[in-house]
């Protein structure tokens, strides 16, 4: 947890570079670069839409005027520097367009220094529940297993190394210096040039990651009807045709076609990267001050404040065209594209800006975990012995995290796949049979899930790692499944809900 810069990383890729010769440039980065161990903070987020023609937004099915998303989190937290110990409050809001304000305080209280004993509770209040909602993973020691493994590799001699590694790797920009605050500015070419550099220099995570994507993507069973595949009996290149009688080596109906998966090298993956960097070089897609940062330091040299701005500035028909063409794609995989988007109406401009304060940075920070009592709190697993399936789901694992595939999860559950949409990024489901009904949406890339019952409340859960897509699907972690009131683990469904009425 380095002083929720990680988030500021995550946004722009780039920001971890190493320390300048000039005085103030080194005070600078070494504030940066400083592992923090306990702090209170606070960090409004905003993303908005900030211009988008009314063609565009027809053709995408958008209804708003403007898009701004914004959230809030005020948190304390202190951890012990190998990772395993912490204690965690934070309160988060967050509005959207269209809904209404989710406000929620979340608890961690964790302990996993020792196998044989751990703690991992997490807690969630909100303010329409006057009990506190929680779930203990103490006796989880699969998740144990993963968390600790995390832990080691983060503090690892081998993640060190990395990390100068990636540091070296990205130039040095001196920030200027005004009345207090450092600031940096770079430019579109900049960001691509600095992305390039992270990419190049961290192979050694990113080409495992790339493969075991690749893995996923191919190692799988395409179904239809029938389970002939030409009689192939090692990998093979196919085309899958969209009709009802494809012709997959000689065979004259729907087939079963296993898809063996297959790894690049270290060549090919900087060839990927350099291709790749070719192409997003000749595409505009930030404005002339792509990213800016400023940054305050109090007495101890530690950040105090941090503003980071990253603003958009594209041409969504160049933009695909371009990428479209350098990949290959035909202008007939552009034409339902190309007869809504235009040159003309996909102008958009967008922003993402961040504003972060800090206080008692590495001090002696308390965090008060409540107290749960039977009267005061509910376990989400209580009743998890009542109703339990067993289910076969592709499941996956990406960085160390096992995630489930969104859709064969539900209708697992019963949910029939026309109650189940997807429209630019977001994924809407419909659970008719849960008591209350409800429906659950989660967007791709992002954590949130939120849940809107049919007696008007609303719930919210917040995933470990965000729903991602994997060859056109849509996986989340496994706790994507309390939307519904259910637990999943390890090939088993757990019906942990109210079954009063309605149930499956």
């Amino acid at each position: 947890m380095k002083k929720n810069l990680c988030m500021v990383i995550a946004a722009v890729t780039v920001f971890g570079v190493t320390v300048s010769a000039a005085a103030d440039t080194e005070t600078f980065y070494d504030a940066l670069n400083k592992p923090v161990y306990s702090a209170e903070n606070s960090i409004t987020m905003t993303m908005s839409l900030d211009s988008m023609s009314d063609e565009l937004k027809d053709a995408m099915g958008l209804t708003f005027e403007t898009a701004a998303i914004n959230y809030s989190i005020n948190s304390a937290y202190n951890m012990s520097e190998d990772g395993k110990v912490m204690q965690m409050v934070y309160d988060m809001t967050m509005s959207m367009p269209g809904m209404d304000d989710i406000t929620m305080t979340n608890y961690i209280d964790m302990d996993m220094s020792n196998e044989d004993d751990i703690k991992y509770l997490v807690i969630t209040k909100s303010p329409d529940n006057e009990k506190y909602s929680y779930i203990d993973y103490g006796e989880n020691s699969d998740l144990a297993s993963i968390v600790n493994m995390t832990a080691d590799a983060v503090n690892s001699d081998e993640m060190k190394e990395l990390a100068e590694q990636l540091s070296a790797a990205v130039p040095q920009k001196e920030p200027e210096y005004k009345d207090g605050v450092y600031s940096l500015t770079y430019s579109e070419q900049e960001i691509k040039d600095m992305l390039r550099a992270t990419m190049l220099a961290g192979e050694q995570i990113y080409l495992p990651m790339f493969n075991e994507m690749m893995a996923v993507t191919a190692g799988q069973t395409v179904t239809t009807e029938s389970a002939a595949a030409g009689g192939a009996e090692g990998p093979t290149d196919i085309y899958i045709s969209g009709e009802t009688e494809p012709v997959i080596g000689g065979a004259e109906g729907p087939t079963d076609v296993y898809i063996a998966p297959g790894e690049i090298d270290s060549e090919e993956y900087r060839a990927e990267v350099e291709k790749w960097y070719g192409i997003l070089s000749g595409v505009k897609l930030f404005a002339e001050d792509a990213v800016t940062l400023d940054v305050t330091l109090d007495e101890n040299n530690d950040i105090k404040t941090m503003d980071m701005g990253m603003y958009i500035e594209t041409n969504l028909y160049d933009t695909v065209t371009k990428i479209a063409e350098a990949v290959g794609a035909s202008e007939e995989d552009l034409a339902e594209f190309s007869e809504y988007v235009t040159p003309e109406n996909s102008d958009i401009k967008a922003s993402l800006v961040m504003s972060c304060e800090y206080e008692n940075v590495n001090g002696d920070v308390t965090v008060d975990i409540p107290e749960l009592t039977e009267e005061n709190s509910v376990n989400m697993l209580d009743g998890i012995a009542a109703v339990t399936m067993d289910v076969d789901l592709e499941t996956v694992t990406v960085e160390g995290m096992e995630l489930i595939p969104l859709r064969a999860f539900c209708n697992a559950i019963g949910i029939a796949d026309d109650d189940i949409t997807y429209d630019n990024g977001i994924v809407t489901v419909i659970a008719r049979t849960r008591v209350p009904e409800r429906t659950v949406t989660v967007t791709i890339n992002d954590t949130h899930v939120n849940v809107v019952n049919s007696d008007g409340s609303t719930t919210s859960i917040e995933l470990p790692r965000p729903a991602v897509l994997i060859n056109d699907r849509t996986y989340v972690t496994s706790e994507f499944a309390f939307a519904f009131d259910y637990l999943y683990d390890n090939g088993t469904v757990f019906d942990i809900g109210d079954r009063t009425e309605g149930s499956e």
